[in-house]
């Protein structure tokens, strides 16, 4: 049988068909998809939106030069979007990550730019207008206020924290971790002469303020580890988690410090999937709480004045929060790959119980992970794809693809086949 029969010409169409039928969706989504716009000023002095109802995140953006992140603010209410910061008129592509709500009306972030120039911005969002920039590191993800214009980093690329004074413009305290923990492949990924990038020998991606200064809680990513580090004699006070004992952390994002004593510490456990409450006592960690639900890769979480968290799902392209028993009870999509968020008036990070002052909180662990093999492969494929391709669209277009190749292979066949029997 030779493919130029009636029969042939039948299959054909039917097999593009097939391949219309499933690229439909994507087709449809991507003609009347609409980007999220800004609905409304709001001020201090204003009615609109009660300042308590304001949600922020910082938002990565996609990797690559197809994009760029932002920082916004969503009417918690309504899910509006307020304000939003983007630096689209740069010709590279410019990312976000860590926003803290210094007061009412200023902001302090993180802003990468994919040639490698990072910046720590303070912005009156509510004006629009810029207060300070300063140069961080290159992938610097977190930067906090200390006070007196003076500010800890986060710095990823030379493994260490630090704190830079903006109006002497000089680094007047730093904390090396080659200097206080083993060398590769003893901690983290890889010689700590190496600059780090996803690997690396810390991947240190946050640092809290602890104590009004008096210590630094940081978060060396590739340690698997959140210590604790005192100022002045730079000495670890404590250590949560250890090197590839991936049962306790893997890999985690933005630990919160809920309380001092005895240290009870929040973590986005971003490898498994969850978020955990962690307790110490008598040198020994307990996990009193956990969350998964359907999380994919949680970058921040940060407990609620009313005992709910708020948590950054990254590959889920979601802010949401949850009562201590997780239920939902509110939940607001951002893409794309949204890294932190903090509720306005809340503070930077967390400002809300222990799980051990909530009712029922020996109960209050959800388990493992529940992702499906292909939801994993969905938010994998968000890195590249634009924001309008969602699960459905995703695999419509997977499947045509692999039936267009299918196709092509049956017929490649059945033509080497006719020619070797000519």
């Amino acid at each position: 049988m030779t493919l130029d029969t009636s029969s042939w010409r039948f299959r054909r169409l039917v097999v593009l068909g097939v391949v219309l039928v499933l690229l439909a969706p994507a087709v449809v989504s991507g003609l009347t998809h609409e980007p999220d716009t800004v609905h409304t000023n709001v001020t201090v002095d204003g009615n609109a939106t009660a300042l308590s109802n304001v949600t922020f995140a910082g938002i990565q953006g996609p990797f690559g030069t197809s994009g760029h992140g932002r920082v916004v603010a969503v009417d918690t209410d309504s899910g509006e979007l307020l304000w939003e910061y983007a630096n689209e008129s740069a010709a590279e592509n410019v990312l976000y990550y860590d926003v803290d709500p210094l007061s009412a009306q200023r902001l302090l972030f993180v802003e990468e730019r994919s040639s490698g120039n990072g910046s720590a911005i303070v912005y009156n969002w509510q004006t629009d207008e810029l207060i300070d920039r300063f140069e961080v590191p290159s992938d610097t993800h977190d930067v906090d206020a200390l006070g007196n214009d003076r500010y800890v980093v986060a710095d990823k690329y030379n493994h260490r924290a630090y704190v830079y004074d903006a109006s002497a413009q000089r680094i007047v305290w730093e904390y090396r971790f080659a200097e206080h923990f083993p060398e590769y492949p003893e901690a983290g990924e890889a010689p700590s002469s190496e600059p780090s990038g996803v690997g690396g020998y810390t991947h240190l991606n946050d640092v809290d303020v602890v104590d009004n200064g008096s210590a630094f809680l940081l978060s060396p990513r590739n340690f698997d580890r959140v210590v604790l580090v005192n100022r002045s004699t730079k000495t670890v006070e404590w250590t949560l988690g250890e090197q590839d004992n991936h049962d306790i952390i893997k890999e985690q994002h933005n630990p919160d410090l809920l309380q001092r004593d005895p240290p009870v510490v929040l973590i986005a456990d971003s490898e498994n999937d969850r978020v955990v409450e962690y307790r110490r006592t008598n040198d020994t960690w307990t996990r009193t709480w956990a969350y998964s639900g359907s999380l994919h890769w949680p970058r921040d979480a940060d407990r609620l004045p009313n005992g709910n968290t708020l948590i950054v799902d990254t590959y889920g392209q979601r802010v949401l929060e949850v009562t201590p028993d997780h239920e939902i009870v509110w939940e607001r999509d951002l893409s794309t790959m949204p890294y932190d968020a903090e509720r306005l008036g809340t503070g930077p990070g967390s400002d809300g119980p222990p799980i051990d002052r909530l009712r029922n909180a020996s109960t209050l662990d959800d388990g493992e992970s529940g992702v499906s093999i292909f939801r994993q492969f969905y938010d994998l494929s968000l890195y590249i794809l634009p924001t309008w391709i969602g699960f459905v669209e995703f695999y419509g277009v997977v499947g045509a693809i692999l039936g267009a190749l299918l196709w092509t292979a049956i017929e490649l066949g059945v033509r080497i086949r006719d020619w070797r029997t000519s």
